[in-house]
Order: C-alpha cells, then structure tokens, then sequence
C-alpha cells in the first residue's frame, strides 16, 4: 500500500492595511521530494522558512510526515517618520524587523524642548482614545504605519504689574 503525505507551503505577503496569503499544498509519496520557493512580491522580500531556513527555493527529502512550511517576507524599505521612535512593551528600541504579528509601539519624542506632542495624523476626532496616546500600539505586519506624530509649538504667558499704578506702568512686547 502506497503512502502520501501532504506538504504545505504557506506564504504571508503584508501590504498597508492588508493581509493576502498565498498557499500551495501537494501529496508527495513516502521517501518523496518536494521543492519550495518564496517568492516575494514587489517592494517585499523573502526573510526565512518557519523552520529558519533563509534559502528561498529549497528541495525537501525523505518525506516521511506531513509538513507545513511558513514563508515570511518583509518590506524592502522601513521608513520610520521623522521625531519617532519604534519601541517595544517594555519601551526599548526595537530593531526591525520582527516577526509578523508583533504589537509595537511609536513613540513620539519632540524635536526640541518648545515643541509638544499634540495628537497622531491619521486621527482628527480628538475623542477617538488613539488620538493622543503616546506610545501608540499597531500590529507589525511586515510594514510601518504611515501616520506620524503632529507637533505644537508650546505657548508660556508672562505677566507683569506695578507695584502701584499710581507710580507707574508696565508693558510686555513679544519679539519676533
């Protein structure tokens, strides 16, 4: 009696706000061989297998049980905005990439010392919870959000008085 199994090849492809998943799935005969290709799509490429294997085509031997293989591709180009930093849970810098699925975090840092964080670009209802919330979480999925942290000059007020307006008068003039 022959025996098969089954080989699958499962790829996860992200795009903004998007998930596709391309899969293929062959019965291959006992001691059988199969050979597997990643193939990314544009602006994407191949990381490695679910097992670790960092070859994109690769001959699978000796097959003796099913198996199930899991590609995972990355963007070709990681654009961090400008005065933002990718952290993790703990706050620590994260280098990317990251496995997919992976809750990260943007951190807003101020250019300077007279600017401060207001609200995030994507969100203009300031009720909405995301809108201020610094760190803000978002589930990597090969890419980087595109919203970026939107800034305001802080404003200070200085008063002045006399000690007694009979003896006189103060002014304030703001300089440009």
């Amino acid at each position: 009696m022959k025996k098969l199994f089954v080989v699958l090849c499962a790829s996860l492809v992200c795009a903004v706000n998007a998930f596709a998943q391309a899969s293929d799935s062959k019965n291959v005969d006992c001691n059988g061989s199969v050979t597997i290709t990643a193939n990314p799509k544009a602006g994407f490429h191949f990381v490695q297998w679910s097992d670790g294997s960092t070859e994109a085509t690769r001959t699978i031997t000796n097959i003796k049980e099913a198996k199930n293989f899991t590609a995972t591709f990355a963007a070709d180009e990681t654009t961090i905005p400008e005065n933002v930093v990718v952290v993790d849970v703990n706050g620590d810098p994260v280098v990317l990439p990251v496995a997919h699925s992976t809750t990260l975090y943007y951190k807003a840092e101020n250019a300077d010392d007279c600017q401060q964080f207001v609200h995030w670009s994507d969100i203009t209802d300031s009720t909405d919870p995301n809108y201020a919330i610094n760190p803000r979480p978002f589930v990597y999925d090969g890419v980087l959000p595109t919203f970026t942290p939107v800034f305001e000059t802080i404003i200070y007020n200085v008063t002045v008085q006399a000690d007694d307006a009979a003896h006189g008068d103060v002014t304030v003039t703001v300089l440009p």
